[in-house]
């Protein structure tokens, strides 16, 4: 029971002003006073939401400010929503005015907010707080620009996936401008190039994403020309390439790796889905390989790093895992072929049961995920494997054989094999001259 002329502020709905309008006429002159009140405490707590909102990013921004020459619209919008993404949604009062000149290619419009830094050397020097139109000082989540070199589809895809994450482009140069603008449609950007030299001035990282064979040349090329300086990183994507193939980029001064996406890179735009989950290989030295590792657990947070004298190895391995995948279901669909099935069926009959066995290696690993007749220990039926590979596919069979004496190794450790069937199966898998 509540007494006349008296609103406990309690019953109020923050969101209905209108409830104290209506209640005024019941309640006297005293609910004017308390409206007053009311929309006082609004007022606060709006500034209070801001207020949290500014020092909520201050934090994060300390944990994460970077070196970068400028961040575009679009790169500010993710950089921001990055930094504010589990607590609250930034407002867009959060932007600093555009406050210098554009970086290579952009095109500011006067007619919208822009973010641009102070010289990268300088703010790396000593990280200042910018202020907003509003006069409050907020540091900026930033992240160094990035120039390609190479717009092919893995390094398309690299990019597509860093600008997603807040990196702005500062050029993009291939060998033809089709290609570099195709890349440039994808990130949103128009800073294209076929002087490679010059795209790589532009960056605070430069990425070499050409065929194996040109990186080491391309490299000298760009030194030669005054591309690379102190301070920058260059990486290469090769998983054959040692970071040797940077060297001239790091007698100018920078800081180099090998950085190469464990993943089949056919497309730039599913490649750029499939680089948030992939692992990264790194190779180098010093402190090229620690940012490199920043760079990539940006996007997945999986990394790994080998020796240079390794690399060769690892590279070889890659391609078993990937390249002679699909040479074993090509494999496969040829004897699918001689065993009567429509050649256009047999892929598509095929592909669940790979994903299958994907799906199982995922989820059991080794050696529990291998199935099938030699895991068991089935030697009947792996002797009729043998008998129907000799009749129709007799080029086959010894692959067949080698690929079945790996398996049994594998079903030996899973140790889910029939007794007394191991050595039999040993026997009928030895390859004959």
């Amino acid at each position: 029971r509540m007494q006349p002329g008296r609103l406990p502020i309690a019953l109020l709905d923050p969101h209905r002003v209108d409830q104290v309008e209506t209640l005024d006429a019941h309640l006297g002159n005293h609910t004017q006073t308390t409206l007053q009140h009311f929309r006082s405490r609004q007022r606060q707590d709006q500034g209070d939401r801001q207020g949290r909102r500014r020092r909520l990013l201050q934090r994060q921004c300390k944990r994460n400010l970077t070196l970068c020459h400028t961040l575009d619209e679009r790169a500010a919008d993710a950089a921001l929503q990055q930094a504010d993404a589990q607590s609250i949604a930034l407002s867009r009062t959060m932007y600093l005015p555009y406050m210098g000149q554009p970086a290579i290619g952009q095109n500011r419009s006067a007619g919208r907010d822009k973010v641009i830094l102070k010289q990268h050397h300088q703010i790396h020097a000593n990280p200042t707080l910018l202020s907003n139109q509003g006069g409050d000082s907020v540091p900026l989540l930033v992240k160094p620009s990035i120039s390609l070199i190479g717009a092919g589809a893995a390094g398309c895809a690299l990019l597509v996936a860093l600008s997603r994450k807040g990196y702005p482009v500062a050029a993009i140069s291939s060998r033809t401008l089709k290609s570099a603008r195709h890349c440039a449609e994808l990130v949103g950007v128009n800073p294209t190039l076929t002087d490679n030299p010059t795209a790589a001035a532009a960056g605070d990282i430069v990425i070499i994403a050409t065929p194996d064979s040109l990186i080491r040349p391309l490299c000298e090329e760009i030194s030669g020309k005054g591309g690379f300086r102190q301070g920058q990183l260059v990486l290469h994507l090769s998983g054959a390439l040692t970071s040797d193939a940077l060297t001239a980029a790091a007698k100018r001064g920078a800081d180099t790796c090998a950085m190469h996406p464990i993943q089949t890179l056919a497309a730039p735009l599913e490649g750029a889905r499939l680089l948030e989950s992939a692992w990264y290989c790194l190779e180098g030295t010093g402190q090229g390989i620690e940012r490199a590792r920043r760079l990539a657990e940006t996007l997945s947070g999986r990394v790994m790093r080998i020796g240079k004298s390794d690399k060769a190895l690892y590279h070889a391995a890659l391609c078993v895992a990937s390249n002679y995948l699909v040479v074993l279901e090509r494999v496969a669909v040829e004897m699918l072929a001689k065993a009567g099935v429509d050649p256009a069926d047999a892929l598509p009959a095929l592909m669940p049961l790979i994903r299958g066995a994907a799906d199982n290696l995922s989820d059991c690993g080794l050696p529990d995920a291998l199935t099938g007749p030699i895991s068991r220990g089935d030697t009947e039926t792996v002797m009729q494997h043998l008998r129907a590979l000799e009749e129709k596919c007799g080029d086959y069979l010894p692959l067949y054989k080698e690929l079945g004496r790996q398996a049994l190794l594998i079903a030996t450790e899973k140790g889910k094999m029939a007794p007394g069937s191991a050595a039999p199966l040993l026997e009928m898998l030895k390859t004959r001259s």
